[in-house]
């Protein structure tokens, strides 16, 4: 089998190679700024020659926080803050950097502030809500319970965002998660953030099950956005949570071709040879694209337990991989005597391709007309090559058409070329004339008289009919007495 590129090897390993730093860097960057603000004038409130000024330092602070760099991103959040302090949307960029890098205090007394210059603004009030009041103290396990305890008692919004970011960082993760099966502060906005925090906290700490539940959770009740979903995806790999990944595949979930190939190489990369041969054999994608499908013809030339087998049972979806797949197997099926199979593998082609493994096959398997007519073609595209004059004088001669093989073999002489083809082919010419020596005419005698070049082509010339009782004939042709013409000469 030939061997797959190195490029697509390394194409396919490219989302499971390094996941034990990548992965968490980028399944914790999303923000949690509670609204989408986003970077245009518009978005932003700004003139256009105000946002010209700004962007620079916002795009350099964004990518900072973003890079987990505090003392990039609150330098620029709070250089921008002072050219325009009265602006929301820049207010609330620089309170979710301070929350981002741990400073809720900081971030309390910014929107407390901003909140004096625009009362009653939504947008604000929403982010201060949002940051947890911490009342008490609180840094053992026995404290979050008893606090846990009293919240129970006498349940409040703030109490809940309490105990639920004492847990957090208390690494606490079960009782983070209780605070949540509060319906009314499940749907608040400190409910809504405690969720994401959580789950960005098990991510962290690599609790992946966790991780898992949430994500399905969010899913149930139609909360999950297409990051979320492919971050999902991500923490079931990195969590190798296989089971959990087949059966939401069963569900209909993660059943995009990339998600069938990402998951196929994280098996290969980790060598779960047994389950990956499994799953190639169970599973059929249907690709989008014929890039696609080579990642998977890969896989499985790869890692099938018998590759040639799964590469010539597979059905190709795409016309560019065909050639690949028959290229790949034929070889080794003709070898193996495996001709049926080699006959089906061929049929997905176009007529006219891999013409010559046909001829082969044809030929195994004895079946004398085709090859005749495939030798005609390879004839037809290759009239000088002396391997196409031998295929096709040859099977003229098996389907009982050697008349037709003579003349042809008349029409090519002398045989320039190939030595051993040409020796083959003259010996065949030999034995035409014998059996149809009405060919040799005078004219077809005075060019077969023609001296070659070489004494044993010579000698040969002696012995063909027409020329070996054709005294003037024999004196040119070995007049020159070599000494490597032997005792018949």
């Amino acid at each position: 089998m030939r061997n797959w590129s190195p490029k697509m090897k390394e194409n396919n390993l490219n989302r499971v190679i390094g996941w034990s730093g990548l992965l968490l860097t980028s399944l914790l960057s999303t923000s949690a700024l509670a609204d989408n603000i986003g970077t245009s004038a518009e978005e932003l409130g700004l003139s256009d020659y105000r946002h010209f000024v700004i962007y620079p330092r916002l795009d350099k602070a964004l990518k900072a926080q973003k890079n987990n760099d505090e003392a990039t991103a609150i330098r620029e959040f709070e250089y921008i803050h002072q050219q325009v302090a009265d602006n929301i949307p820049l207010s609330l960029y620089l309170a979710e950097a301070y929350r981002h890098f741990g400073h809720d205090d900081r971030a309390r007394l910014l929107l407390e502030d901003q909140l004096k210059r625009y009362p009653g603004d939504a947008r604000l009030e929403r982010s201060l809500a949002a940051i947890p009041v911490e009342v008490k103290s609180v840094t053992t396990v026995e404290e979050l319970l008893a606090q846990q305890k009293a919240c129970d008692a006498a349940p409040t919004l703030r109490c809940r965002s309490e105990v639920g970011q004492n847990a957090l960082r208390l690494a606490q993760l079960p009782v983070a998660r209780a605070q949540l099966n509060d319906a009314t502060f499940a749907a608040s906005p400190e409910g809504k953030t405690l969720r994401t925090d959580l789950l960005q906290r098990a991510i962290y700490l690599k609790q992946w099950s966790q991780a898992d539940t949430l994500y399905n959770e969010a899913r149930q009740q139609n909360t999950l956005s297409a990051v979320e979903r492919r971050q999902r995806f991500d923490v079931l790999l990195a969590g190798q949570l296989d089971d959990r990944i087949l059966a939401l595949q069963s569900q209909g979930i993660f059943t995009d071709p990339q998600s069938y190939i990402t998951y196929a190489t994280a098996l290969a990369y980790r060598s779960e040879k047994a389950r990956l041969q499994r799953y190639l054999i169970e599973n059929k994608p249907l690709f989008t694209t014929d890039a696609q499908e080579k990642s998977w013809l890969y896989l499985l030339s790869k890692y099938s337990s018998n590759p040639v087998q799964a590469l010539a049972n597979y059905t190709v979806q795409f016309a560019d991989n065909r050639q690949y797949v028959v290229g790949a197997t034929l070889p080794v099926l003709l070898k193996e005597g495996q001709y049926d199979a080699a006959q089906k593998l061929l049929a997905i082609l176009p007529a006219n391709e891999m013409l010559e493994e046909r001829y082969a096959v044809s030929v195994a398997t004895r079946n004398k007309a085709e090859a005749l007519r495939l030798a005609r073609l390879l004839y037809q595209q290759e009239p000088a090559n002396l391997t196409r004059l031998d295929q096709l004088t040859w099977q003229l001669m098996q389907n009982e058409q050697s008349r037709e093989a003579a003349d042809l073999l008349l029409q090519r002489y002398p045989f320039q070329g190939d030595a051993r083809v040409s020796q083959t082919l003259m010996a065949r010419l030999a034995s035409l004339l014998e059996s149809h020596p009405y060919l040799a005419t005078p004219a077809k005698v005075a060019i077969l008289s023609k001296p070659l070049p070489l004494a044993e082509q010579r000698q040969w010339q002696s012995q063909l009919p027409g020329i070996a009782d054709n005294c003037p004939a024999i004196v040119r042709l070995l007049g020159d007495m070599s000494p490597s013409y032997d005792a018949a000469a």
